[in-house]
Order: structure tokens, then sequence, then C-alpha cells
């Protein structure tokens, strides 16, 4: 993918920067179509009006939309026009929760397009790192919240996925031989399901890793499992560690996991779309 000065530019009085490495803005400005030549036609998907956030790190690039179950059917075939070796859907129980960069602008939304360029190519060609950075572009929908999973459209030459199918790619990443690949693994396992006692315990396996920058993700990780927070507290402060950086993020998750609030209701909502997303997924793939 091409990033031009110029179009960068264009962003930045709306944008802010990470780092120098990543930049972000908030609502639809339109982008340039130069900067997505290697995907054909997703720059009609890109520039829709319901788009409200858009991030880029090193060609790693997402951008979040708004809107409801018409609109989002809408963006199906918008993205099913794109020019790609694949095309993927993948519903998750919603709604879809994201942050800015520096964590102080929190956001619902409702579907997420995934694209993979530039620099960031680079992690689909380390071992198992395909299984999460595929470069093929990736629409990611959040059922609830305005999107009724029985009117969703999914156009037949675009392949559906539920959150089962990315925790089975996700997971054969730990056993990669990259320590980058294992360490990032483990947030991208969390991410997708916080009340999976069968990944809380994938991920405590690798604060047994023998990188300490592995470990030292894995232990961030354990952060989204407050269901689990015994379990997890009674491993973590069993470490036994001199890295300094880890013994920070060992107490940082531990106090975490304490102020946490359990939440039945949002659990069981979860489990309850998790459950009509895979009979609607099972339905689609055997038609």
């Amino acid at each position: 993918m091409l990033r031009t000065f110029a179009a960068i530019g264009l962003i930045l009085c709306t944008a802010s920067s990470v780092n120098g490495l990543g930049m972000e803005s908030f609502g639809n400005e339109e982008l340039s179509d130069v900067n997505y030549s290697d995907w054909p036609m997703a720059i009609r998907l890109i520039n829709s009006k319901h788009r409200i956030y858009h991030q880029w790190v090193n060609g790693d690039e997402s951008f979040y939309f708004q809107g409801k179950t018409t609109e989002l059917n809408t963006a199906l075939l918008k993205f099913a026009a794109i020019e790609a070796n694949r095309l993927t859907v993948v519903l998750h129980p919603g709604p879809g929760k994201s942050h800015s960069f520096n964590k102080e602008r929190e956001f619902t939304f409702s579907w997420h397009l995934h694209l993979l360029g530039g620099i960031s190519t680079h992690m689909s060609t380390l071992h198992f790192g395909k299984e999460i950075w595929d470069p093929n572009p990736y629409l990611h929908i959040y059922v609830g919240n305005g999107i009724v999973l029985e009117d969703i459209r999914i156009p037949k030459e675009v392949e559906v996925l539920e959150i089962a199918d990315l925790q089975v790619r996700y997971s054969k990443c730990l056993g990669s031989n990259d320590r980058t690949v294992r360490g990032w693994s483990c947030g991208h396992i969390a991410r997708l399901d916080p009340y999976n006692v069968e990944s809380m315990r994938k991920i405590v396996a690798m604060i047994g890793d023998s990188d300490d920058w592995v470990k030292l993700n894995a232990v961030g990780a354990l952060s989204n499992f407050p269901e689990f927070s015994r379990e997890v507290i009674r491993k973590l402060e069993s470490m036994k560690t001199d890295d300094e950086r880890l013994l920070k993020r060992i107490k940082q998750t531990v106090r975490q996991l304490h102020e946490a609030q359990q939440d039945p209701r949002a659990r069981n909502d979860f489990r309850q779309l998790q459950v009509s997303i895979h009979s609607y997924t099972e339905s689609l793939r055997n038609n």
C-alpha cells in the first residue's frame, strides 16, 4: 500500500500520532484512493459516512463504523466488491468496543474493516504469523446494539467465520518459534472472549515462556479475564522474576483484576449471542 506525505497531511487536521509510528483520526473525512491501490474498490467502503474512527500503524490499518443492519448490508456489498485473493467476515458478540491510542476516548462500533499493508505485512511471513496477520481484508461485525443477526445479508463469495475459528487460528501462534508472534498473540486471544477459561489458561501457560518479553505480553493479556481473577492472581503472585518491567506489569494486572467488576448479565448476553452466531454460521456453511 502506498502511503504518501500528501495523504498523511490530509488526515493531520483531525489526527494525532503515536511515537511517529502510527496515526489516528475521528470522524469520516474522505481518505485518498491513492493509498489503497493494493485493494481496488476498498475506498468505497472506507469513505462511508458511517465511519467514526481510523487508525494506522506501520501499514496495519483499521476503520471503525457505526450503524444498523441496513447500513451494514450496504457495507457488506461494498466489502464483497474489493479485489483480493480472499475476503473474510467474522461475526462477534457485540457491541464492539475500542479506544484511541492514548485511551482518553472510548467508543462503541458496529463493524470494523482491517487491512494489512506496508511493513506490517512482515508479520504474516513469521512462523504462524499468517494465522493472525492475514494480508487479506477482514470485516469484523459485532452483533447486537442495532445489528440484528437474522437480518444480516452476507454475499456468497465472502468467507464467514465466528470467534471460535479465530481462537483455533490464534492458539497456533502460541507455539510459534518467533517471540513476536508468541507475545502479541496473547492479547489477540484474550480480546476475542474474556469469559473463555480455556483461552485464559493457555495464556497463563505463556507466563512460563523462556522469553521475558513474551511473559510481559501474557501478563498484560491476563487483565482481560476478570471472571477468573482468583485463579489468575494466584498464578501471577507465584511468578519469580528479576525483570523490573515484568514485575511492574504483574503488579498492575493484579491490581486491575482486584478492581474489576464481574458482570454476570454481560457474560450471559455474550454467551447467548455466541450460540446464535454459531447456528447462523453453520446454516451458511451448510447452504
